[in-house]
């Protein structure tokens, strides 16, 4: 059995969040950067995630894509 790779970080080295950009959008966990659209959260385990961990983010953020370019 093969040992698959980890998929690449989505990151865009954009990196700035909704609470910077709307004053209005309170800091939090799940702040969403405007650049990758993963959380707080996301950015900061992206390392310590699982292989599957990484792979669900990425689904969220495929699926995210597909709905807001309806």
């Amino acid at each position: 059995m093969s040992v698959q790779p980890d998929p690449p970080s989505p990151c865009r080295s954009i990196c700035k969040f909704e609470s910077w950009i709307d004053k209005s959008v309170p800091p939090s966990e799940d702040d969403i950067c405007v650049g990758c659209f993963r959380t707080k959260h996301e950015i900061r385990m992206w390392r310590r995630f699982t292989r599957e961990e990484k792979l669900k983010v990425i689904e969220r953020l495929e699926n995210e894509k597909k709905y807001a370019n309806l």
